[in-house]
This record gives C-alpha cells, sequence and structure tokens, in this order.
C-alpha cells in the first residue's frame, strides 16, 4: 500500500551555512574603524541599540495580540519539551523522541511563551550591554546586539507564521513539529518518517523537483495508515 517512493539515489541533505556565523567576526574587523571613544559616535551607537530594541519589542507586542485574535488560539496540541542542544550541531546525534518528550498545551499558550522568552532575551541582552558599556566601557556588545536582535527575530517561528504567513516548516510539517493528538510511539514513528523524507533531498534538487506547495508521498505500513486515520478522525472530532 502506498509504494510510490523517492528515489534511491537521491543526494543527502548538505549542512546548512548560517549567516549568523559570519555576523561575529565581519562586526569585530568592521568595530576597529570605529572611535567608541568619541562621545557622538558612542551616542549614535547607544541610540541605535535603544531604536532596535524597542521596535523589536514593539514587534513582539504586535504579534502578541495577533496570537490572542486567532480563532483556533484555545485548540489542545502536543509540543516537544526543549532539551539542551550544543551550537552548530555539535555533539552526539539527538534520541529519537518517546511520547513522554511531549507537553499538552495550546496554540496561544505556546506562542505567548515564545514571545515572552524573546522579549526576556532582549531585555537581558540591553540590560547586560548596556551595564557593560558604562561601567567598563565595553561598547562593543551594543553595537552585535543591535545587529544580531533582528537577525534572531527573523528565525522566530511565531514571527514567521505572522508576520510572513508561513505555515509549515521546511520539511513540509506542521510549524512547531507539534501534533494535534496526544502522540504515541506510533505516530511519532510516522511524523519522523515524514520529517526526513522532507529533508532527504539537497536544496537544488528539492527545488527542481518537487516544488514546495505539492504534497509528499511516503512508503506506510498498514499499521501506519490505521494510525493516520485514526488521528485524523481525533483531530476532526475536536473540531
Amino acid at each position: 500500500l502506498h509504494q510510490i517512493l523517492f528515489p534511491k539515489n537521491i543526494m543527502a541533505a548538505q549542512p546548512k551555512l548560517d549567516f549568523k556565523m559570519l555576523v561575529l567576526p565581519a562586526m569585530l574587523l568592521f568595530s576597529k574603524k570605529i572611535d567608541f571613544k568619541d562621545p557622538e559616535i558612542l551616542k549614535l551607537v547607544q541610540g541605535a541599540f535603544i531604536t532596535v530594541a524597542v521596535l523589536m519589542l514593539s514587534l513582539y507586542l504586535y504579534v502578541y495580540t495577533l496570537v490572542t485574535s486567532r480563532p483556533d488560539r484555545n485548540k489542545a496540541i502536543w509540543v516537544s519539551k526543549p532539551k539542551p542542544q550544543l551550537p552548530f550541531g555539535l555533539g552526539p546525534p539527538p534520541e529519537a523522541p518517546k511520547p513522554e518528550d511531549f507537553d499538552e498545551t495550546t496554540y496561544e499558550k505556546h506562542e505567548k511563551k515564545l514571545l515572552l522568552e524573546a522579549a526576556q532575551s532582549i531585555i537581558m541582552s540591553g540590560a547586560i550591554s548596556f551595564f557593560m558599556s558604562i561601567k567598563f566601557n565595553v561598547h562593543m556588545s551594543l553595537l552585535i546586539q543591535s545587529i544580531m536582535m533582528p537577525l534572531n527575530a527573523f528565525d522566530m517561528l511565531v514571527l514567521k507564521k505572522y508576520i510572513l504567513g508561513v505555515q509549515k516548516s521546511s520539511d513540509g510539517t506542521n510549524l512547531y513539529n507539534e501534533f494535534l493528538t496526544a502522540p504515541t510511539v506510533k505516530s511519532i514513528e510516522i511524523a519522523e518518517k515524514l520529517k526526513s523524507a522532507g529533508s532527504t533531498l539537497s536544496p537544488a534538487v528539492a527545488q527542481s523537483a518537487i516544488s514546495a506547495d505539492e504534497p509528499r508521498v511516503v512508503e506506510l505500513t498498514d499499521e501506519d495508515v490505521k494510525e493516520v486515520k485514526n488521528s485524523t478522525t481525533s483531530a476532526t472530532e475536536i473540531d
């Protein structure tokens, strides 16, 4: 059943270069040309940081109002618990998720949590950067934060959803990798199959072979099909 498969010789996904990895070295080189001892330049840097921070907090507040007005904001979902990870993909490969690794919540609660964490990050980093600038005359962090705050916001899924209109993740699964019914071992296994199928194409092959809007087909067993049908029926009953 459903024996339509992706070709066997498709290239594995290549690691992507994160643009943000280049920001810090570039800013360190650029900072050598900035005279932070000049009071006027220092005021401009501090003013730029405050302006960016206020704009980002205002954007989070605007998205917060959109979150609270969504008709599906009280719909129950199950999202994975955050796990500590090393940067740049270092460390051992992640373990396969289990049903107990998911928390039940709603879209509103989950998205509010994401916005609150982002706002707290801006406030904390801003306070530390200003303290370093005033107390120890270390002004570079203000400049770096002014650049990193918009870049970090662009990576936020909740902003992508409400500002850019993104509804699915890059591999075609739910945006937050959420489950609409309580996850089971079988449903998690199916989700992992679909997720891996969406990431097996290299970017060039994926763009030329399959449209972003075209549904993807993977090999499912009879038990997988039954599980999908049961989950769909449960989600329909909840709606």
